[in-house]
């Protein structure tokens, strides 16, 4: 890719079209055997089968000894897929989270609301 500012990183300004989607993830999978790939959105706007194809693209790409990052905003998704959870406010890390985190517990960390303790 020209003027790529980072020799080695393969970069993409828009998401692929809906037909070479799994074409394009295959090939990053199995000819560059990147250490991280960063998942911005994955599944926005997508079929129900389709984010199966990319939830199982990913946890093959985290067992070849990738490390996956996934940005993403649907919260369920992340707690189904995410054996780590960092949530950041204001432009930090705010908190945290294992596999089995609660999405009470998220979304406090998230919005900065502390829970109500009863007296």
């Amino acid at each position: 890719m020209p003027n790529n500012p980072h020799p080695g990183a393969l970069t993409r300004a828009d998401p692929p079209h809906k037909g070479e989607g799994k074409a394009w993830s295959d090939a990053i999978a199995v000819y560059l055997k990147p250490r991280v790939l960063i998942f911005i959105e994955p599944t926005r706007g997508i079929d129900v089968n389709a984010k199966a194809g990319i939830y199982h693209l990913m946890r093959e790409l985290a067992r070849s000894g990738a490390a996956i990052m996934m940005i993403s905003s649907d919260l369920p998704e992340i707690l189904g897929v995410a054996d780590q959870i960092l949530v950041m406010r204001e432009g930090r890390i705010v908190g945290s989270f294992a596999r089995g985190a609660s999405e009470a517990e998220i979304m406090l960390a998230a919005t900065g609301e502390h829970l109500e303790r009863a007296a």
